[in-house]
């Protein structure tokens, strides 16, 4: 009885091992790296700035123009 339970647990997990390689560690890994100021190639010389770099970008005019580009593009593509 206790195995039956198991084996659908048993068959989902290389499925949910490889959603986690492919899909969870890369966006955790994405949002982290967010929180730091950091060139390419210079992996070593991080700077942990926090939230500043969604503050930066929140202030930028040039931001909001490519956004509402990007939207006029998308309806008239519609």
């Amino acid at each position: 009885m206790v195995r039956e339970k198991r084996l659908p647990y048993l068959l989902m997990l290389p499925s949910l091992i490889i959603l986690i390689l492919l899909v969870i560690f890369p966006m955790v890994f994405l949002y982290y790296n967010t929180l730091f100021r950091w060139g390419l190639g210079a992996w070593d010389k991080r700077e942990f700035v926090g939230l500043y770099n969604y503050i930066s970008v929140l202030t930028d005019p040039f931001f909001y123009n490519a956004l509402g580009v990007t939207s006029v593009s998308y309806t008239h593509l519609r």
